[in-house]
């Protein structure tokens, strides 16, 4: 018995030590693997330790600026900051507005793509002026041309449409020159979508104006994400890009312009390959085109269509687009090769629904001159009122 009990004292007073030293074994075990981690990672750089210094002066810059800036002395330096502020936060707004239309666009392109490279049945109004007729409206194998056929045709083969890149415009309702020119008998103007190109316009006619606004709609978003696409990689014409003025009023360029073409502006105008010495001048709103030697039709009666210029109507054009990239330019530089850019700096492209006027000026310096202030002068032409307008080009 005394031998069991001292036995039972040696291992209770064992025990406690035991698990003590056990603990403490665990600990510095968990020590040295905690250790290892902060080892193992990795010690800053000098670049990324010096960015953080510089992201702090700039962040102290910027704290200095506001206490100094934002307490101006006086009223024109609050109105200054104000119109910064404004615009800064515009331009916020617009960027995000973009990224939304570009996300929604996109999506529209996937529903409606699959559909386009199908075939959709439309109207088409001819340009002789006769009823519309039923036609296919398709996108070929390349995915850069959409094309309106009576049917749909496989091969290498260039069918009669446009190219996406080349739509200046969608116009809803019959402002094109062919629907005008139609009287809108047949067909009422909610009806009515022209897709405005430098090739040609295509006139569709839809039994009611849903399908219209509809077909507006998918075919908007693809235009978009194409040209967006085409704008980021420098394609066609985005590869050129003219400044618009805007030291002056929008207003006073377009009497300018106005004053100027009134009187006569010498230009060269490309057609078929060719090259002509002409006059492009404006009278009763048209922007007109003739021949050097030949004398400017001036007082002519829009009812008799012979003794209407050739030319377009300013309320007609769409685009002016600089540089060699219109369907006659485009022939004109697949005859001559490459040596015909050239001239692609001095010329430019007055698209409407009517036809397209490929001219060329000087230098470049007055081809961009005039594409700017072209530029703006259409604006004012679109977006005023149709009694600002007459008067304008009165």
């Amino acid at each position: 018995m005394g031998a069991e009990q001292s036995n039972e004292a040696q291992e209770k007073d064992s025990g406690p030590s035991t698990r003590k030293v056990k603990g403490t074994k665990r600990r510095k075990k968990s020590e040295k693997k905690a250790l290892k981690r902060v080892q193992s990672k990795r010690a800053p750089t000098k670049a990324k330790t010096q960015r953080k210094a510089q992201d702090f002066e700039d962040v102290k810059k910027a704290d200095d600026f506001i206490t100094e800036f934002m307490n101006p002395a006086n009223e024109r330096e609050r109105e200054v900051i104000k119109r910064a502020m404004r615009l800064i936060i515009m331009r916020f707004r617009e960027r995000k507005a973009e990224k939304l239309q570009f996300e929604e666009d996109s999506r529209r392109l996937q529903q409606f793509w699959p559909r386009l490279q199908e075939g959709i049945r439309v109207n088409k109004q001819p340009r002789n002026l006769s009823s519309p007729v039923r036609r296919l409206l398709w996108v070929d194998q390349s995915g850069w041309r959409i094309c309106i056929t009576k049917g749909k045709t496989f091969g290498d083969r260039t069918e009669k449409g446009l190219f996406l890149l080349d739509v200046s415009a969608l116009w809803i309702g019959g402002r094109s020159f062919v629907f005008k020119s139609t009287g809108m008998v047949n067909y009422d103007d909610s009806q009515c979508l022209s897709l405005v190109g430098s090739e040609r316009t295509i006139d569709l006619v839809f039994d009611s104006s849903f399908e219209r606004d509809k077909m507006d709609e998918d075919l908007s978003a693809v235009i978009r994400v194409l040209k967006r696409r085409a704008e980021t990689q420098g394609l066609g014409q985005f590869s050129q890009s003219v400044d618009i003025p805007l030291t002056m009023g929008d207003v006073v360029y377009a009497i300018q312009l106005k004053n100027e073409l009134t009187a006569g502006v010498n230009v060269v105008e490309h057609v078929g390959g060719s090259r002509y010495s002409s006059t492009m001048y404006l009278e009763q709103g048209r922007v007109c085109i003739v021949r050097s030697g030949r004398p400017m039709v001036r007082g002519w009666t829009e009812g008799d269509g012979r003794n209407v210029p050739h030319g377009a109507d300013m309320r007609d054009i769409v685009e002016v687009r600089p540089g060699m990239y219109s369907c006659s330019f485009a022939e004109q530089v697949s005859r001559q090769g490459t040596k015909a850019y050239v001239l692609d700096a001095k010329c430019c492209s007055l698209i409407a629904s009517e036809g397209t006027i490929n001219i060329e000026m000087e230098t470049k310096a007055k081809r961009d001159s005039l594409v700017g202030r072209f530029s703006v002068f259409i604006k004012q032409v679109q977006s005023s009122d149709a009694s600002v307008v007459d008067k304008m080009l009165a």
